[in-house]
């Protein structure tokens, strides 16, 4: 009689962890349809679902929700995702999630921390294009001191504008200006809206510095495996 009870609890729990496992599945085909089709809160609910039914959240699943916090504008939240990040054993989970606080901090208008996550991120993935580009654009037009008295910048003088182009798995930003097709190119893969992207740039002081951007990017001993959940 106890052996009968017994098989038929280990059979009992192997069908709900079957079950679990394909509800897990599941939801990530769909958060991942609902975050390419710009359903973020769609997204949420369902990445939040999928850090709820493990101890363990995955990383890829942490990252795809610090994203998708991020695209709703979310970013107290998005920050401790990629903070735990950092700390991942995985190098393309750390470049990404330096890549993303680097850009939160750039919100919060502190070039001078956003400047040392680009660099983080460069030192984890030196082929990190996001990374390199924010990295040159915030050496180059800012000041990289902490935030003091913010200024107003006139409209006209702003500098490069991004716009949002969004990916999968991720987000940063992608360049538009008037002189800004081949850059357009090579970071569409960036996910700042235009909002947001004035935002940064606002939130800065614009001391135009002289180009002398120090390339202190050296290339990472593993390179990101190839089923890195990415941007």
């Amino acid at each position: 009689m106890i052996y009968l009870i017994i098989t038929a609890w280990l059979w009992w729990n192997n069908l709900f962890s079957m079950n679990q496992v394909s509800r897990n599945n599941q939801a990530r085909q769909e958060a991942q349809a609902a975050y390419e089709a710009g359903q973020y809160t769609r997204a949420l609910q369902l990445y939040s679902y999928l850090s709820r039914t493990t101890t363990t959240i995955d990383p890829a699943v942490r990252l795809n929700l610090g994203h998708t916090y991020f695209q709703l504008k979310q970013y107290r939240k998005a920050r401790p995702q990629y903070e735990t990040l950092l700390r991942s054993d995985r190098p393309d989970l750390r470049t990404a999630a330096a890549t993303q606080l680097g850009v939160i901090t750039c919100l919060e208008g502190d070039s001078a921390t956003a400047l040392t996550l680009f660099q983080q991120a460069l030192l984890e993935n030196a082929d990190n294009e996001p990374a390199r580009y924010n990295f040159e654009l915030v050496k180059t037009y800012y000041s990289g001191k902490k935030p003091a008295n913010k200024r107003q910048q006139n409209p006209a003088s702003r500098k490069p504008q991004l716009v949002n182009r969004p990916r999968p798995s991720g987000g940063q930003q992608v360049e538009q200006s008037a002189r800004q097709d081949e850059l357009l190119r090579r970071f569409q893969r960036l996910n700042l809206s235009e909002e947001q992207a004035l935002q940064l740039l606002d939130a800065m002081q614009g001391d135009d510095l002289p180009y002398a951007l120090t390339r202190s990017a050296r290339r990472s001993a593993t390179k990101p495996t190839a089923d890195a959940k990415r941007w």
